[in-house]
Formats: structure tokens, C-alpha cells, sequence
């Protein structure tokens, strides 16, 4: 009885805020990769697609992906469903970045079986299959197709192809690369190349070719089809320029239990030293660190309980033609969310970051607070001794963590042995931006750390 009558005084005491004072807005997350911030936005469930089954993402800068997806369907919700179920599949080219919906015509794909989008740019994709993977004699077919008219262009057998523009593909084949137009024409860029290995950089014009030489060690060439030239590159450009290293950010997946059915991924810099562990940065405590949480390389969840029967959840990035993220895209319950990516001021991360290191400290003092209150009023007015106090408060708090650096002041007294409980504290929370003090009479004052 004690314990309801107390909680209805106390509950303003554990209200939190529904969006962001910071100019962050709220479900959107930030963080910090080297000398550069970001913030991103809040997950938006894409409707064109009831229920997705596969992103493919093309590599490259154009933001394509191929979704394969369905109707979703009763039985879709059911544990063990009741009979077998013959559901159609479609097919749809969706651009991540400009959300743009282009609809493939039923049988399109289909037809080719083991298909992926090999590359792509501006609004033109490469439609690529592979048959008898584990032969030696190995068959390529890949089709060019342009996303506003519908246009498809055969592209020669067991070539690789890369676009170029909205009117050309660059192709390669033994060694030779080509330049073929929407007519089938081509014209020969290179002379023979050694065998070689070719991988795409931000320009969707430029390309680096790793070549064999007969001395055994390899050869690092730039490939510039616009300018029709190929260039001789040392390895660390080579390693610069070339995707996904040249890349800025990268996704981390792990497991959220042992039993890797629901994973979550994170978003932060590219081969970053000595990452924040995740989550950190918001729920920081003062430590001996002589850089403030704001001052350090940090990660943004994208997504979490994302539910895969393989050995990864649905979840990646795209790029803008500058090599700057542009959205985080992720699947879950069968259904695709875009998050937007954008560049944050340092200044702007900063308050970010301090304005929800107090918020976050001052929501979990005041959940201890109340908690001391509704044990004294089950133990006729006592507080929890200063010994095992943790212990005594866990059944009054949905999570014990919140005590977590939490200094506790009690020593057993009596509530109304208590002169001034709005004065007296109950204890603190120190953090790099200030102290949380905690009254007897459920309260919580923040006390900011003077700048230096």
C-alpha cells in the first residue's frame, strides 16, 4: 500500500524526454570517425515493399539495389504453418539514396538464375549470372539495363563489365579493355594487360588493376577510361584509392546472443584506433581519459534484433559520388528501413554528446532516487544501508545498471530522521561534463563541470 501511494508523487520524478534538446533529432543516433562527425536519422520503413526477402546493393556509387520481395502472407506469422505455401517472388530496382522505385517486369529475371547486379551508375545497372560455378569452363552472361527506359543491352559472354556513364560500359576480357556503347559498338582502350585483377574506386571512371609481371611481383596501375589512359601507381595509392578501403565508415555485425539468430551492426570510422566501446560515449563516467567522450572515435547502432538464418543480417551503406555516406539500410521483420547519413559540425557533436551524457546521467539518478523512496516505504522508513545497498534497490528497478557508478551516501537512518531531504543528499553520479546529486526527496540536480 505504502509503495502505491508513494509512486504516483515520484513518477515525475522518472519522466525523460520524447525528443532531443541537442538539435538531434530524436531515434537518430551520432558519432565521431576521426576528424569527422555524423548523424543518422531516424529509421524510415520503405512501403513499396510488403515483405523483403533480399538487398542487393551494386557496387559503386549509384545507391541500386536489387530487392527481392512478396506479399506477405498469414501464414507468414504463424510458428509452424499449416501447409507449404507457393509464394511469388518479385523483382524491384530500388535507388537507396534518391528513393527512386523502378518495377522489373515479371520473367525478367527469373530467367536468369543466379543473378546479382555487378555494378552500376547514374541509372544504369549490369545484370550479371553465372552458370557451373565449380567448372573450369565457367559461363558469364551479363545484361546492361537502363532504369528509366526499360532498355536492355546484351553484353559479350565471359567479359567483365563495369559502367561508365549513361552511354557507355567498359568491359575487359584476357587482359584487353573495351569501351562498348548502347549500339554494341566497341572500341579498344589498352593494349593486353598480364592477368590481372580489377577493383572500382569512388570515380566510377577510374579503376585500379593489380597486374602479374614476369618477374613475379605485382604491378599497380590506374585505369582512367574518360581520360583513356593507363597510369603506373605505388601500392599505398593503389590501397587508398580501391573500395572498400577507400571508403570512410564501415559496418560491424555481432550477434546479440550466443545462439546468432538476431544480429545488430554498427556504423563507425574505418580501421579507427581504440574505438569507444559501443554506447559509451552517452553513458560516460568520469575516468582517468584526458579526452572527453566528444574527443573520441565512437559508433552509431544502426539496427538491432535483425533476425537471418545465415551468417549475417541484411545491413550495409551507400555512397555519394564525392565517396561521402549518404544512408544506412537495414531488414528487419522482413521489412527495409533507410536511415539518412549526414555530416555533423564537431561543435554540433559536442553539445550531441554532452547534452545526452546528462540526460542519460540524470534519468538514472532519479530512477536510484525513487527507488531508495519505494524501499523506504516498504521498510516502515528506513534507508537501505550504506553496505549492500545495490542489492536492497535491485527489486525496485527494471535495470540494475542504472546504478552503475552511482556513489550512495545512505547509512540505514530513518526518512524522517531526515531534516531537509530536498537538501540532504542521497548520493551522486560523476561524469566528464558534471555531477548529478541526489536528494532524499526523490530529486536530482545536475552541477556542470566548468569548460576548460
Amino acid at each position: 500500500m505504502r509503495t502505491s501511494i508513494i509512486l504516483g508523487s515520484l513518477l515525475a520524478a522518472t519522466s525523460v524526454l520524447a525528443q532531443s534538446e541537442f538539435g538531434i533529432p530524436w531515434r537518430a543516433d551520432a558519432f565521431r570517425a576521426g576528424e569527422k562527425a555524423y548523424v543518422v536519422g531516424a529509421p524510415t520503413p520503405l512501403g513499396a515493399f510488403d515483405y523483403v526477402t533480399n538487398v542487393n546493393v551494386a557496387p559503386g556509387s549509384s545507391g541500386w539495389a536489387l530487392v527481392t520481395h512478396r506479399r506477405r502472407t498469414p501464414e507468414d506469422a504463424m510458428t509452424n504453418p499449416p501447409r507449404p505455401v507457393e509464394r511469388q517472388l518479385s523483382y524491384s530496382l530500388f535507388n537507396l539514396a534518391t528513393g527512386k522505385v523502378h518495377h522489373l517486369k515479371d520473367g525478367f529475371l527469373p530467367t536468369m538464375p543466379g543473378v546479382t547486379m555487378t555494378h552500376a551508375a547514374g541509372d544504369i545497372v549490369v545484370f550479371g549470372t553465372v552458370g557451373a560455378i565449380f567448372a573450369s569452363d565457367r559461363q558469364t552472361k551479363q545484361i546492361a539495363y537502363d532504369c528509366r527506359t526499360s532498355r536492355t543491352l546484351d553484353l559479350p559472354e565471359n567479359e567483365d563489365a563495369w559502367v561508365l556513364n549513361d552511354q557507355e560500359i567498359l568491359t575487359q576480357f584476357e587482359g584487353r579493355f573495351w569501351i562498348m556503347n548502347w549500339n554494341g559498338e566497341r572500341k579498344s582502350l589498352t593494349s593486353e594487360v598480364a592477368e590481372n585483377t580489377v577493383t572500382l574506386t569512388p570515380n566510377p571512371s577510374q579503376f585500379v588493376v593489380m597486374s602479374s609481371t614476369g618477374s613475379g611481383r605485382p604491378q599497380w596501375l590506374l585505369l582512367d577510361a574518360k581520360a583513356q589512359t593507363l597510369t603506373p601507381i605505388s601500392m599505398e595509392e593503389a590501397a587508398s584509392r580501391s573500395l572498400p578501403g577507400a571508403r570512410p565508415l564501415q559496418v560491424r555485425q555481432e550477434a546479440d546472443s550466443e545462439i546468432a539468430t538476431t544480429f545488430s551492426a554498427w556504423i563507425e570510422g574505418r580501421n579507427q584506433q581504440a574505438p569507444q566501446a559501443r554506447g559509451s560515449v552517452l553513458t560516460a563516467q568520469a575516468s582517468s581519459e584526458t579526452r572527453l567522450p566528444h574527443e573520441l572515435d565512437s559508433s552509431a547502432r544502426i539496427a538491432a534484433d535483425m533476425r537471418s538464418s545465415s551468417l549475417y543480417a541484411l545491413v550495409g551503406t551507400t555512397y555519394d559520388a564525392m565517396n561521402q555516406p549518404n544512408v544506412a539500410w537495414f531488414v528487419r521483420n522482413e521489412q527495409l528501413f533507410v536511415r539518412r547519413i549526414s555530416e555533423l559540425p564537431l561543435s554540433d557533436y559536442e553539445a550531441y554528446v554532452r547534452g545526452n551524457v546528462q540526460l542519460n546521467a540524470m534519468n538514472r539518478a532519479k530512477m536510484v532516487a525513487v527507488a531508495a523512496m519505494l524501499f523506504s516505504a516498504d521498510h516502515d522508513g528506513a534507508t537501505p544501508e550504506n553496505k549492500g545497498w545495490q542489492e536492497a534497490l535491485k527489486p525496485y528497478l527494471r535495470d540494475p545498471s542504472a546504478m552503475d557508478g552511482i556513489v550512495y551516501l545512505g547509512d540505514g537512518k530513518l526518512r524522517n530522521e531526515i531534516e531537509n531531504p530536498s537538501t540532504t543528499f542521497m548520493g551522486f553520479l560523476d561524469t566528464p561534463y558534471g555531477q548529478v546529486n541526489m536528494a532524499w526527496d526523490g530529486s536530482a540536480r545536475w552541477v556542470p563541470k566548468e569548460t576548460p
